[in-house]
């Protein structure tokens, strides 16, 4: 009995005599067709079998597909629509703003390595080469896989080897410094690189121009260096006011508001932690109380009750409901610059925070905790630099240490 080994567009034949025969199997008019392949040196092994496979294609005709590229990018996005709602944007943004300028009437089957590779030599001036490597060739890739599968494609050629060449990535600080830098983001959309922290006379001045709806998010965000999602998904539930030593409240953070507007998992598991509310927070989350319940009666039944403590407020369809985030990374921005202290993000709050704190003489594991990084290491990396450098407070601690060994 003849057995068979099949495995895509290979396959081969055990014959009685106990040779193996082996066969390409090309899509000829829709219809798969085995070709055996001869006994010579160059058909050796599996880069044997892809040369005759592709001598196949070439003799019977490949039953190649006809579609552009952008109409294959608009089959890619219906296949991942009801997926994870990031991936989906980040592979829109990729098609619509990088992608389709480029390729969009070209044939994906006349898409070579070569074209590719000019791709990237473009965009990489621009845009950051690991942003082009992971975003861009990437949904490339993804893109072209499926055809491939189908036997549709001979080849993918945003993969494979040899590597594309990407221009090498500069390092870029992660630490804090005082005035931030700037960089082009991958919608032409101008950023700070970095980030900053404010000084004590700063945040003041920025509280104090703050809209007032705004100002209590805002005086949250600095004293407990909680993300921007994470302050928006505060609720009242986790919410305990003044029970700690002194009035101190506490607050269990559980929650994070994700792009979609809606409440989702936090960042990282150490990001589940319960943090210390100072009394000037506690009080400040007082009359925050008042504010929403206010907001409530005057609602009425377009009141949703999801018990958050910065819910939208005023005049909107969805009362209640998690604020999206860019209005107010735009009312933050605004109140800076009223301040005239410069341009200032969200993020920036955070590390304010903790350079406030280390002023302050806490050492790296209190300000580690309170931010709720994933280790000591984090936190020591991006802001370890504003530690003083104790080296001759080393000497001297060796030097009584010494004098007390010695006396004994």
């Amino acid at each position: 009995m003849q057995k068979r080994r099949k495995r895509d567009n290979y396959a081969e034949r055990k014959n009685k005599d106990g040779t193996v025969s082996r066969f390409s199997i090309p899509t000829i008019n829709g219809k798969p067709k085995w070709v055996k392949i001869p006994s010579r040196p160059e058909y050796i092994g599996k880069r044997g079998a892809r040369r005759h496979l592709e001598e196949c294609r070439q003799q019977y005709g490949g039953d190649w597909t006809t579609d552009t590229f952008e109409q294959a990018a608009a089959a890619h996005l219906r296949f991942i629509e009801g997926g994870t709602y990031g991936t989906y944007r980040v592979r829109e943004q990729a098609i619509r703003l990088h992608l389709n300028p480029h390729l969009a009437k070209k044939r994906i089957v006349d898409i070579r390595r070569a074209d590719v590779q000019d791709f990237i030599r473009t965009k990489a001036a621009s845009l950051s080469p690991r942003y082009v490597r992971l975003n861009l060739v990437a949904t490339l890739r993804a893109i072209l896989h499926p055809y491939v599968a189908d036997d549709r494609l001979p080849r993918n050629a945003a993969s494979g080897s040899p590597a594309f060449q990407y221009p090498p990535t500069p390092r870029v600080s992660t630490r804090i410094d005082g005035m931030p830098a700037t960089k082009i983001s991958a919608d032409g959309r101008t950023l700070v690189e970095g980030g900053r922290a404010l000084t004590g006379r700063e945040v003041a001045l920025l509280l104090n121009h703050a809209a007032p709806q705004h100002w209590p998010l805002f005086l949250t965000m600095v004293y407990t260096g909680m993300r921007l999602g994470e302050a928006l998904a505060m609720q009242w539930l986790y919410l305990s006011e003044g029970e700690g030593e002194g009035g101190i409240g506490l607050y269990a953070v559980e929650y994070n508001v994700d792009k979609r507007n809606q409440l989702a998992a936090l960042k990282t598991r150490s990001s589940r932690a319960t943090i210390a509310l100072s009394t000037v927070v506690v009080d400040a989350l007082r009359e925050q109380r008042a504010t929403v319940a206010a907001a409530a009666l005057t609602a009425g039944k377009a009141w949703t009750d999801l018990g958050l403590i910065f819910p939208r407020l005023g005049l909107c369809k969805h009362w209640g409901h998690p604020h999206e985030q860019r209005p107010i990374r735009n009312a933050l921005a605004r109140a800076a610059h009223r301040a005239g202290i410069g341009h200032v993000r969200p993020h920036d709050l955070r590390h304010t925070c903790a350079s406030l704190l280390i002023s302050e003489g806490l050492n790296i594991k209190q300000v580690s905790s309170h931010l709720r990084h994933s280790s000591v290491g984090v936190t020591l990396d991006t802001y370890g630099h504003l530690y003083p450098a104790d080296r001759d407070e080393v000497a001297y601690a060796m030097d009584r240490i010494l004098g007390i060994a010695e006396s004994g």
